[in-house]
């Protein structure tokens, strides 16, 4: 299955379920947009998070960008950076003097900064025995610690994912998860577990896709000692303390918009929602803000958070990323 297009799926996959189902409803049917008066578009609602992904790891350590970072994440009423930090991670010289100056600056802001790390391989066994394999859970575990032992971060957000993972065999392409779709899934848990065994107390935020709950392929996998069938994003949710839903999509209401996407997932555990604000070209323009701009992309937001804010596994919303995101029209 060509997964080239795999963020634009909109299956639901499973009912509605108590006041998420009211959600799925009461809006979703025209596409209309709800308004708020007096609403600060922005703002965050009493518990709820506002993230940025920043994957630009040379900012720590020069201060006209880190001051630029940390205004425009001020301005934009964030309350939590997500970092590359893979030079924390490999110990790479210089790097926890830059980062610690980074994650003060960001303190005194009263930002909270988490690592970010991801690359799809770090999801796979070092005994897969795929062609050309560059890596496995083991440098990824490495890093990992590396993160953790540098004391600095306020949890880790992992967007390594095993739909990334692709490699040739003669002539074709092959995509692990979905060539090799019980291998690849058997891994991808012992990459959480193990995550999750060396992260301890430090919170787990695990980037996914929506449609981890309902693809065909990925909806009822019996892993480890597991019993019975599961969807990929049930093994997910057993080790993560918040996923991150990647929920590409220009609109909150309306068939296929971001609540419709995503409310079967809230059931699972303590849940953010991320939007795209990079450009993926005209074909793809409604599964990012690219087109439509900051003001746009505040507006659905707004929807998204109001609508969700009474259900408590709601933990509130993230942007990808940075650079895309500052440059936004108006």
């Amino acid at each position: 299955m060509a997964k080239g297009t795999c963020m634009k799926k909109g299956l639901l996959g499973c009912a509605a379920f108590g006041i998420l189902a009211g959600i799925a409803l009461a809006g979703g049917g025209n596409g209309k947009s709800m308004s708020f008066a007096g609403s600060d578009k922005n703002a965050t609602l009493p518990g709820q998070d506002r993230m940025l992904f920043v994957w630009d790891s040379s900012i720590p350590g020069d201060a006209q960008a880190t001051e630029d970072l940390l205004d425009f994440a001020k301005k934009g009423k964030y309350t939590s950076l997500a970092i590359e930090a893979s030079p924390v991670g490999y110990g790479a010289s210089g790097a926890l003097e830059r980062y610690s100056e980074f994650v003060s600056a960001a303190k005194h802001k009263k930002l909270q900064v988490r690592a970010l790390i991801g690359y799809g391989w770090f999801t796979v066994s070092p005994n897969a025995g795929l062609p050309d394999q560059p890596t496995s859970h083991h440098e990824g575990f490495f890093l990992v610690q590396g993160i953790v032992d540098s004391g600095l971060f306020h949890g880790l957000v992992d967007d390594s994912l095993p739909y990334a993972v692709t490699y040739a065999e003669g002539s074709q392409t092959k995509n692990n998860l979905w060539d090799n779709t019980q291998a690849a899934a058997e891994d991808y848990v012992t990459w959480l577990a193990g995550t999750k065994k060396i992260l301890g107390e430090m919170p787990y935020y695990k980037c996914s896709p929506f449609w981890f709950d309902d693809e065909a392929k990925l909806s009822s996998l019996k892993l480890g000692l597991s019993p019975v069938g599961r969807s990929l994003a049930s093994y997910e949710a057993e080790y993560a303390d918040v996923r991150v839903l990647l929920a590409y999509r220009d609109r909150a209401w309306g068939p296929n918009g971001i609540l419709h996407v995503t409310y079967a997932d809230l059931k699972l555990g303590r849940t953010m929602i991320a939007v795209e604000t990079a450009d993926l070209g005209s074909a793809d323009g409604f599964l990012t803000f690219a087109e439509e701009g900051q003001k746009r992309m505040e507006d659905e937001l707004t929807l998204v958070r109001k609508a969700l804010q009474v259900w408590p596994l709601f933990q509130g919303v993230a942007v990808h990323h940075y650079a895309a995101a500052k440059a936004l029209k108006p």
